[in-house]
């Protein structure tokens, strides 16, 4: 999984986003490239292997669609695996257009990845470092989260899986969200004798996120070794250990970036209102 830099000092994390992202039109304009067309141009223009995070990043910051959905990572993956006779898988999750950076001179390549069935993992995406601020805590509360700046926010309050409550740098608590949802789970902690603990929390869901927005099903079998795998990712990406030198690998879950709850929006609008009015 391509790791984010995390700020972890109390400093507004700064991937996350206020209101509402900018929406684009449907119908998909006639000067638009198609997803093939904007990856390769990605890639071209890198002149190197990519993870598919970062290249569904650099097709929606440069702008070369202008609709991406809920999951434009999962289209950018789909997209590369499909069209083989143009793209290389160089490594997990990276490519590369095939053909460049090959010196191999044309002598055959290491054997092909036997094809895998069933998920790489049990953790399909993932939030960190999100804002306790940025939800309003009700019952039910719009945990929001988007693959890229400015696409379509999922609802992540159904999520199962595993949470982490965070006091500024230090995680101090782990929880499970099984019987109950994360959102529940989450909205209780607001109430416990935790509530004045946490200021950020990281959630690690098992549910897939369809490509209309909604989360999916989780599968019923996993192989033990994607699993082990899985939880090692999951504690080197919690942790952070220094003797660690690279982030955790074992995610084919996508991180999703916060975006804030539009009632919370709303009220912080309301509030600074308020202050000028006063000021005024």
């Amino acid at each position: 999984m391509a790791r984010r830099n995390h700020e972890r000092d109390g400093t507004l994390n700064r991937h996350h986003y206020h209101g509402e992202p900018r929406r684009r039109s449907a119908r998909m304009s006639p000067r638009e490239m198609t997803w093939h067309a904007a990856i390769k141009r990605v890639l071209k223009d890198a002149g190197t292997a990519l993870h598919f995070t970062e290249i569904a990043e650099r097709v929606v910051s440069r702008g070369l669609r202008q609709t991406f959905g809920h999951t434009p990572s999962n289209t950018v993956y789909a997209v590369l695996v499909e069209k083989k006779a143009m793209f290389e898988k160089v490594a997990p999750a990276t490519f590369r257009l095939r053909g460049v950076g090959d010196s191999s001179g044309g002598r055959a390549g290491p054997a092909p990845e036997p094809p895998r069935t069933g998920p790489l993992s049990p953790i399909m995406a993932l939030g960190m470092f999100w804002e306790r601020d940025l939800v309003s805590w009700t019952s039910k509360p719009a945990i929001l989260g988007s693959q890229q700046p400015g696409t379509d926010p999922v609802n992540m309050t159904e999520q199962t899986g595993i949470y982490l409550l965070h006091d500024f740098r230090d995680i101090v608590y782990v929880g499970r969200a099984t019987e109950s949802t994360l959102g529940a789970r989450l909205s209780a902690h607001t109430r416990d004798r935790r509530k004045t603990r946490w200021s950020r929390f990281s959630w690690f869901g098992f549910r897939p996120v369809e490509e209309n927005g909604t989360l999916g099903p989780i599968p019923k079998t996993y192989d033990l070794r994607d699993v082990v795998i899985a939880m090692e990712a999951l504690l080197i990406e919690a942790l952070e250990p220094p003797q660690n030198r690279k982030g955790g690998d074992g995610f084919q879950g996508i991180e999703y970036i916060q975006a804030e709850d539009p009632e919370k929006a709303k009220e912080r609008l309301l509030s600074e209102f308020k202050h000028l009015m006063r000021r005024s």
